[in-house]
């Protein structure tokens, strides 16, 4: 084998690795598109419940009605608690 037929078949080894490299590359990239687009689906479906449970309309408005009562008792609860251990 000569030097020009080594050299061309280095340069040819070269280009099939770069198009294997790009073509993983494209898929990688391809590939976190769609978590990307699968990200957004699922903060736009959360954002669209969150929607109806402010209303209180949405299937889970009453969690969210228990919740505020929960976080409003505690907020009365627990300064009254916390001031009547001190003294």
């Amino acid at each position: 084998m000569n030097d020009q037929s080594m050299t061309r078949d280095m340069v040819q080894q070269g280009q099939i690795d770069l198009k294997a490299r790009y073509a993983q590359s494209q898929a990688s990239l391809k590939q976190e598109q769609l978590k990307r687009e699968a990200a957004g689906y699922a903060v736009g479906a959360f954002l669209g419940w969150f929607g109806e449970m402010t209303t209180g309309k949405g299937p889970l408005a009453c969690a969210v009605c228990l919740s505020k009562a929960a976080c409003a008792t505690f907020a009365i609860a627990a300064p009254i608690y916390f001031l009547s251990q001190m003294l």
